[in-house]
């Protein structure tokens, strides 16, 4: 086994030529194995027959060798108590291309007769598992081939898009990268309503909105590139690209959508307050209450005034969204609110 990059071996030969078993690996498999103690040994390059009934006669036999010898027996006893069933496979001799690779090996180099040996033990494996179902079928090494065949039918009906679906793999990797994406998408949505629902619904301040978007685009990015995606660096780099842009253009709807929100209501308050606050300037005072001859003269003498701080408290709270027509159009309406009154 492997750990860390450095080759584990299950059994040692020590500097006096004994053979012993390493408790430290065999402990460390028991913990990688957890609660599934069915180990099998896969021996390859089987001369004299193959599968499950040949190796547990070869693992026999060699049990029966090992324990005709103290330290070998004690060995071969612990690795099969370590376990509640240890068996042994036989598989054939792999194709020529294996032995003389010198990079990668692709499977087909293996050659059918030894990849039809490990279909037969990877359907013994599963065989005590609650398989998958797909369409009400178990997925056993016998029934994966028409899952899957029906898995890139069903994503060139899906998608309509399906130029370069050309084989399983390419179907598998376009389904992960959409998963990925609408997993991403549904944790986008969540957070934008517990945002939007932390502030009662009301339009937010942009430059607020802005910074929690930026917070919630970069955690959306995290759990989109967590997921599990299948294909090379140039097309995770596609799909990512891809995806982000799409999440840039939902925050920007969102941010439009609050800033004419927070515009509106923000207008809508400044011309409440400009115009209660003109009314308060022109409240006669006790002089005027006492029927001062000159009190319609210095009524109109109080107008101008007032009008001046109502428009101006208007303008210095509009200051901040920009020059835009609709502010003007409502500043004018506002000043002849003013006149007529």
């Amino acid at each position: 086994m492997q750990e860390r990059g450095e080759l584990l071996q299950l059994i040692e030969i020590t500097s006096d030529g004994e053979s012993r078993l390493n408790e430290r690996v065999l402990g460390e498999l028991c913990r990688v194995i957890g609660d599934k103690p069915h180990f099998v040994i896969l021996v390859r390059n089987a001369l004299q027959g193959c599968g499950l009934k040949a190796g547990n006669a070869y693992l026999q036999r060699v049990q029966q060798t090992m324990n005709s010898v103290e330290n070998l027996g004690k060995m071969m006893n612990v690795l099969m108590n370590g376990f509640d069933r240890v068996e042994c496979f036989l598989a054939p001799t792999p194709g020529s291309k294996v032995a003389n690779a010198d990079g990668a090996i692709a499977a087909e180099d293996c050659e059918k007769e030894f990849l039809n040996s490990l279909c037969e033990l990877a359907n013994y494996m599963i065989s005590d598992l609650e398989p998958k179902t797909f369409k009400d079928v178990p997925l056993t090494g016998k029934t994966l081939m028409n899952y899957v065949k029906q898995l890139v039918t069903h994503i060139h009906i899906v998608h309509k898009e399906t130029r370069g679906i050309g084989n399983a793999f390419e179907a598998i990797s376009r389904l992960q990268f959409e998963k990925a994406k609408n997993s991403a998408i549904a944790w986008f949505n969540t957070e934008c309503e517990a945002l939007f629902a932390r502030n009662g619904y009301q339009a937010m301040l942009p430059k607020l909105l802005a910074e929690e978007l930026d917070r919630i685009k970069e955690l959306t990015m995290k759990d989109y590139n967590a997921a599990p995606r299948f294909g090379n660096a140039r097309n995770k780099a596609e799909y990512e690209k891809s995806f982000r842009e799409s999440i840039e253009q939902k925050c920007q709807q969102k941010y439009e959508h609050n800033d004419q929100r927070y515009r509106d209501s923000k207008v809508a308050t400044l011309i409440q307050e400009a115009y209660a606050k003109y009314e308060a300037e022109m409240r006669p005072d006790l002089a005027l209450s006492l029927g001062d001859e000159s009190r319609l003269q210095k009524i109109q003498q109080k107008h101008p005034v007032a009008r001046s701080m109502a428009l101006g408290h208007y303008d210095n709270g509009v200051s901040d969204l920009g020059n835009l027509s609709l502010i003007g159009q409502k500043r004018e309406a506002l000043s002849k609110m003013i006149d007529v009154k």
